[in-house]
């Protein structure tokens, strides 16, 4: 509580806050010309975690919101000066249109009609012109259709899949964040703190108080553990992220881990965390190749995949030094076969 109480009351850390109005349901989230200059000029990095989170809003409301909202942070986000890193918050409950118990992957599930995937922005442009009642009904029939339980879930779900698109296009350093029901916070100032009622809180508060006074009136499974997270420690999730993406540190996660769109099956719809990549390990080993094959001929080592390994660590440097690296590491290994490849072409970096 002391280091909270420190931050809050030094003028010097909130001199650091400016805030400017916007509103995500606008164009061009409502800023201002000046407003919007200023932050394509200065900012470094962005979260977006601004969303309508009404589970069953009409359709329009909710892709105006989260669907037209996201595509205007991503706009802003690729105009910025600078930017070093965006991180889309979205939701454990994206995927809940998978089978139960179903593993959900680290990656962007693509919609289908059928084998046919479907193309986001021109469903949203559908939903968004039609009229509001046409809209109500045709959102129902996808949601039955495609098993999502409310227009929120899908409407997300929607919006991972512009960050994928947005990613792809112009090359943006991003990262998505899913957390479950976000809550009261563990840390300071005091465990247990909470801002507002929504969410797990307010359905919390019915609950002691005795609203909800038998099983059948609340509407999840009543013997089921409610997927709860506290705010904090989302907080701090979503910072790393976003320092993970811009030191270039988020690949390297994804394959230690074997998450993210790395590891991912779907690879074509998956979002691609840090600087962009290709999206499998076949693809990552293929881009990388040539370089491999001309780099190991020069260390005299057959061995391509350790050859790869090098230049993920070391990048793709000048040929000689870079295969000096790759001998030098064959020999840290201790291949006695490759030692004297690894002094020639130790020599060879070194002329």
């Amino acid at each position: 509580m002391t280091a909270s109480l420190q931050v809050r009351d030094s003028t010097k850390m909130l001199q650091k806050v400016q805030v400017v109005g916007g509103d995500i349901s606008l164009p061009g989230l409502g800023l201002s010309a000046a407003d919007r200059a200023t932050l394509l000029s200065s900012v470094d990095y962005i979260v977006h975690c601004a969303a309508d989170i009404r589970l069953e809003a009409d359709i329009q409301e909710t892709l105006t919101s989260n669907f037209e909202g996201t595509r205007s942070v991503l706009e802003l986000a690729a105009a910025a000066g600078h930017l070093k890193g965006l991180v889309h918050v979205s939701s454990a409950f994206v995927n809940m249109n998978q089978p139960r118990s179903s593993t959900v992957d680290e990656q962007v599930y693509p919609l289908k009609y059928g084998t046919q995937v479907v193309d986001v922005e021109e469903l949203a442009q559908e939903l968004l012109t039609m009229p509001k009642c046409d809209a109500n009904l045709r959102a129902d029939i996808l949601l039955r259709r495609w098993n999502f339980p409310n227009t929120y879930t899908m409407g997300k779900h929607m919006s991972e899949q512009l960050v994928a698109r947005y990613q792809a296009k112009q090359q943006l350093p991003v990262a998505i964040v899913r957390p479950s029901l976000v809550s009261a916070i563990a840390g300071e100032p005091y465990p247990g703190y909470v801002g507002n009622w929504a969410g797990p809180i307010g359905a919390g508060a019915a609950m002691a108080i005795g609203m909800f006074d038998c099983l059948a009136s609340v509407a999840s499974q009543p013997m089921s553990v409610w997927d709860i997270v506290p705010a904090d420690l989302v907080a701090s999730s979503i910072i790393a992220a976003a320092a993970a993406v811009s030191s270039g540190v988020a690949a390297s996660i994804s394959r230690a881990t074997r998450s993210g769109s790395i590891s991912g099956l779907a690879a074509e719809a998956a979002v691609v965390l840090g600087q962009p990549h290709p999206f499998s390990p076949a693809a990552h080993a293929a881009r990388l190749q040539p370089a491999a094959e001309q780099q190991a001929r020069l260390a005299g080592s057959p061995d391509l995949s350790a050859t790869i390994r090098v230049i993920e660590v070391h990048g793709l440097k000048e040929p000689k030094s870079a295969a000096a690296a790759a001998a030098a590491a064959a020999a840290a290994a201790g291949d006695q076969k490759l030692l004297p490849a690894a002094g020639r072409a130790m020599s060879a970096a070194s002329d």
